[in-house]
């Protein structure tokens, strides 16, 4: 977890941090491809607290410049989808992965056509599926009652999502 939050000037040299990058994209990617420990809660929270790590500590333009960007933002979709649909072992992990998605947002929009394609897709369909899955807890909180916590604490990502996503335009 400390590596992927190493600072600039950590590396004297530009390549070595893309280096470093490069090492985080193929670990996390391996990881996200064989599901290695991610059935278990406390190592899939490490695991999307490590994926925030990773886009705090980068801009989305080094981890574009990645050969293995598309296929490694693909796996986290597939993952961040997962989570959102199964909300009730991963309520506490979900702030760090719409927290990843809402940071990749705000450079999409400065980038333009230079963004990586396919990314402004993948966060409104991820904004699409939480409002399901809160939509989905509402109902089962009237129906069966739900513990609070499931309900508390991530409404504010809604909106930095929809508010980054209308000012696109």
């Amino acid at each position: 977890m400390l590596f992927a939050s190493l600072r600039r000037s950590f590396f004297q040299k530009d390549d070595m941090r893309s280096k470093n990058l490069g090492v985080m994209i193929k670990a996390t990617s391996g990881i996200l491809q064989n599901r290695l420990g991610l059935q278990d809660p406390n190592c899939a929270h490490s695991f999307c607290r490590l994926l925030g790590k990773m886009n705090t500590a980068h801009q989305l333009s080094e981890l574009s410049t990645n050969s293995d960007f598309s296929t490694w933002i693909d796996q986290v979709y597939n993952f961040t989808m997962d989570n959102l649909k199964n909300w009730q072992s991963t309520h506490n992990s979900q702030h760090y992965l719409l927290s990843f998605w809402s940071q990749l947002v705000a450079p999409v929009i400065i980038m333009r056509e230079n963004a990586p394609p396919n990314l402004e897709n993948c966060v409104r369909q991820i904004t699409t599926a939480y409002v399901d899955s809160r939509v989905l807890l509402a109902e089962q909180s009237a129906n069966e009652g739900v513990r609070e916590k499931y309900l508390l604490g991530l409404w504010p990502f809604l909106f930095v999502f929809n508010e980054k996503i209308r000012y696109r335009v």
